[in-house]
């Protein structure tokens, strides 16, 4: 009977102290956070595909300089558009599959600085896309 109680008692306590509404709230708040950031980039991110091909594009008029500038641009919009495909699995996966409350808010907090930097990322390599393309950089604005 006693190993009863001790059983119910650490389970208890262990679910108790698992999730808290404060924990709840605060992964709640998080989540809003992340679907902001993931709002401002999906956006941008479905863009990058047709920036990158403009920008290839625009390479091949020019000289070999122009051409090795471009291919970084390429690869800088490529990996903006990659890491954020990332982070949406990464998010998916946190979202869905982590049951322990406070790994997944340390996760959520990982992915929040994540989002910012793709953010930052994504918006670097469009604007070093659109100064290399000049006036054909309005067609993917569109």
């Amino acid at each position: 009977m006693k190993t009863t109680t001790y059983l119910f008692l650490a389970f208890t306590l262990f679910f108790a102290t698992n999730c808290t509404p404060d924990l709840e709230r605060e992964i709640a708040e998080i989540d809003k956070e992340l679907m902001t950031g993931h709002d401002e980039v999906m956006p941008k991110s479905m863009k990058l595909g047709d920036l990158r091909d403009d920008v290839l594009a625009k390479a091949a008029e020019g000289d070999s300089s122009a051409k090795t500038i471009a291919v970084k641009i390429a690869n800088d919009l490529q990996a903006a558009e990659d890491g954020m495909y990332k982070w949406m699995d990464d998010y998916s996966v946190a979202m869905n599959d982590e049951q322990d409350q406070a790994k997944k808010l340390e996760k959520y907090k990982s992915l929040k600085v994540e989002v910012a930097k793709i953010s930052t990322d994504t918006d670097n390599a469009m604007k070093a896309a659109k100064d290399f393309i000049g006036e054909n950089a309005t067609k993917t604005e569109e």
